[in-house]
C-alpha cells in the first residue's frame, strides 16, 4: 500500500477523504475519456489536462498514462484545497503572497509577448485579419487604470 493510501485509512477523515479521492478520480477518469474519445471531432481547450498533462512526453517520448494523468490531477486539485485552507486559515500568510503578488504584478518580467490571431477579430474599430502576428503588452494589464485605482502604486499593501 503507498504511503499516501496508509495516511487516509489512519487519519480520522479517511473515510471521507477516500471518498472524495475516488468521487474526484471517477469524475476525471470520464472527463479524461470524453476528450480522448474522439480527438479529431472535439474542441481543445487550454486547461491543464489539454495542454500539459495529455501532452507531456518522458526522455523516450512517451506520453503519461492515463493513470498517470489522473494520479496527477487528484493530486493538483487535493494541494490546491489544502493550499486555500492554510491561506484561510493563516492569514498573516495570504498577505505575505498578497506582498508578492503586487510585486510581480509591478515589476513585470515579459512587457510583451507574441501571439497570432487564430481568426479575424476587431479591436477597438480596428481589423485584425486571421494569422496576422500581434504584440500583446502584457504590462498593460498590470497597470490599467480601470483595473487599478492607483496602478502605480501597489495595491494596499
Amino acid at each position: 500500500m503507498e504511503y499516501y493510501n496508509i495516511i487516509y485509512h489512519i487519519s480520522i477523515y479517511g473515510v471521507r477523504c477516500d471518498s472524495a479521492r475516488r468521487t474526484l478520480t471517477q469524475y476525471s477518469e470520464g472527463n479524461l475519456r470524453r476528450r480522448k474519445g474522439n480527438m479529431s471531432l472535439r474542441r481543445k481547450t487550454n486547461d491543464l489536462m489539454d495542454i500539459g498533462l495529455m501532452q507531456i512526453e518522458d526522455d523516450e517520448g512517451s506520453q503519461l498514462s492515463d493513470q498517470e494523468v489522473l494520479d496527477n490531477i487528484v493530486g493538483l486539485v487535493i494541494a490546491s484545497t489544502w493550499a486555500i485552507y492554510y491561506l484561510a486559515k493563516y492569514p498573516h500568510v495570504l498577505a505575505k503572497l498578497r506582498v508578492a503578488e503586487e510585486t510581480i504584478r509591478m515589476a513585470i518580467i515579459a512587457a510583451f509577448v507574441f501571439r497570432m490571431a487564430t481568426r479575424e477579430v476587431e479591436y477597438k474599430g480596428y481589423k485584425i485579419p486571421r494569422n496576422w502576428k500581434v504584440i500583446i503588452w502584457a504590462r498593460y494589464f498590470h497597470t490599467n487604470p480601470e483595473s487599478f485605482e492607483d496602478p502605480t502604486q501597489t495595491d494596499g499593501i
